[in-house]
């Protein structure tokens, strides 16, 4: 299977081992491309088949596949 882009939030009262928890992550198998401490989140990617392994690492508080968001310009033209 082909790897998926993930964002990943961790828990509030685990901020401060963000790292740790990204070593976890990056053990259990997603490659990790940025950790942002500020806002508890550690994004980058990782075959589907372990998503569910993944959500299981202690300090994880939720994790989805990273969309693409695509805003209509303000004056309502684009595609339909």
């Amino acid at each position: 299977m082909p790897d998926v882009k993930i964002i990943v939030l961790v828990e509030k009262q685990k901020r401060e081992a963000i790292e740790s928890i990204a070593e976890a992550l990056q053990s259990a198998g997603m490659v990790v491309t940025k950790i942002l401490k500020e806002i508890r989140m550690i994004t980058g990617s990782a075959k589907s088949e372990l998503l569910d392994a993944l959500k299981e690492i202690d300090g994880v508080e939720h994790l989805r596949e990273d969309g693409e968001i695509v805003l209509a310009p303000p004056d309502g033209s684009g595609p339909e």
